[in-house]
């Protein structure tokens, strides 16, 4: 397609499937004179792509249109969706599945002098501490400073990342050995990490089971 001086740019998003049970949210920046022309471009772009990785599109594409050309800060891509889930059921159901391929980073940035990884037995720079709290997996550890030093205090904490995995409705949804190997393949795809935890839980869908395995890791080598 070719670009003239009525061309705007546009964010648009397309969704491919990874293999079984693996999606992909795609934005991509367009140059077009209209939402639809920028479909039509971004849709020509979305079938190479689809074709190169052999991650079939799906055909959703949606797209927006940019105030500003892009650059630092520049929003690129906006939806807005109507909803009567709250906000935590709300991020859950849509953005934070436990299926996501993602690394959970701390906002806002870490403090001076706060550590990379899980708290160790080595003290903390926290003047007289207070009782400390164990944490439940994926919930932040800390270390409580004595209200005096609360000022100067460094808290330390870390996030451990996990992900889900089930095996697909219908003839064999309740096959764990399936769903086990599916497993191990989703943690060799993430390469050199270190397993914390699993858990299992099974429930009764449609009269079928809904089998669930929840890895919980640290993106950090393994011991050998």
């Amino acid at each position: 397609m070719q670009e003239t001086n009525a061309d705007r740019w546009f964010g648009v998003r397309c969704v491919f499937r990874h293999g079984e049970g693996t999606y992909e949210e795609r934005i991509v920046t367009v140059l077009a004179p209209s939402a639809e022309a920028a479909i039509e471009k971004a849709e020509e772009d979305a079938a190479e792509y689809a074709e190169m990785l052999g991650a079939p599109y799906l055909g959703l594409a949606q797209s927006y249109e940019i105030a500003d050309d892009p650059g630092d800060g520049a929003e690129v891509f906006s939806l807005m969706r109507d909803s009567e889930l709250d906000d935590e059921a709300y991020l859950d159901t849509f953005f934070d599945t436990g299926g996501e391929r993602q690394q959970d980073v701390e906002t806002p940035p870490s403090p001076k002098g706060r550590p990379d990884g899980p708290p160790t037995d080595e003290p903390g720079p926290v003047d007289e501490p207070g009782p400390v709290d164990e944490p439940s997996a994926g919930e932040p550890a800390s270390v409580a400073p004595d209200a005096e030093s609360v000022r100067d205090a460094t808290i330390a904490t870390w996030t451990i990342n996990h992900f889900s995995r089930s095996n697909p409705a219908g003839t064999g949804q309740g096959d764990v050995a399936a769903l086990l190997r599916r497993v191990a393949q989703s943690i060799d795809d993430l390469g050199d990490v270190s397993v914390q935890d699993l858990t299992f839980a099974s429930s009764v869908t449609a009269g079928e089971d809904d089998l669930t395995v929840t890895v919980y890791y640290h993106p950090e080598p393994r011991r050998r």
